[in-house]
């Protein structure tokens, strides 16, 4: 569910060469998944510096990256205890997720687990 110091750090370097814009959304879409709880205000950076690569996608391949920065925004929320907007993200990140059928294959990680918790303690 979260990756080593090592692979953070690893991640942090490759980040600061110059990169094609997709394999630096990757990686950003990593960073960000893997930073929400042990950084958050880094894993917010990091999807704030994503959002214009992610807005430059084809439509079809916006919605799961969108998604999975709108559930780690849900999930800052909720650490810092503004439950009501995290509620609101984390719905508006599975609608979104829902519309385009099917996992996210950036970040490697299974994000069904931060939006129930997410859920859970919001009602």
């Amino acid at each position: 569910m979260f990756a080593v110091d090592e692979d953070v750090a690893r991640w942090n370097a490759q980040l600061e060469r110059q990169l094609p814009d997709a394999a630096r959304l990757d990686l950003l879409l990593q960073l960000n998944w893997h930073l929400r709880q042990r950084d958050p205000a880094r894993a917010l950076a990091l999807a704030i510096e994503a959002a214009p690569l992610i807005d430059a996608l084809p439509a079809s391949r916006r919605m799961l990256p969108q998604a999975r920065c709108m559930l780690v925004e849900a999930e800052s929320r909720w650490l810092f205890g503004q439950l009501d907007a995290a509620r609101q993200l984390a719905g508006e990140a599975r609608d979104r997720g829902g519309e385009s059928g099917g996992p996210h294959e950036n970040g490697g990680a299974d994000d069904t687990g931060a939006s129930a918790a997410c859920r859970a303690d919001c009602h």
